[in-house]
């Protein structure tokens, strides 16, 4: 079975896509973020591949995938995650 969840919290963000044998997970905490873009990159056939790209104060980065369901609801997603990071700050 495939697994789709996209959880805004007050506190949080998380992300979990592909089927229930091998997820894939992203997760963060907005106090550990310091900024976020929306980033395109290509993939191994050239086509363009959206990422909310999710910076942290420890100096990495997270690339979370901009997938069907993202997309869906990507304008709320997007100002949600922004509101928060900044309201961290």
């Amino acid at each position: 079975m495939q697994r789709n969840k996209i959880e805004v919290t007050h506190e949080s963000f998380y992300l979990t896509t592909g089927f229930s044998w091998s997820p894939n997970e992203h997760r963060f905490l907005f106090r550990d973020a310091t900024d976020m873009d929306v980033i395109t990159v290509p993939d191994l056939k050239g086509r363009p591949k959206k990422y909310m790209r999710v910076s942290f104060k420890s100096g990495g980065y997270d690339d979370v995938p901009m997938g069907d369901l993202f997309r869906a609801h990507e304008s709320e997603i997007l100002k949600a995650v922004s509101d928060r990071i900044v309201s961290e700050k």
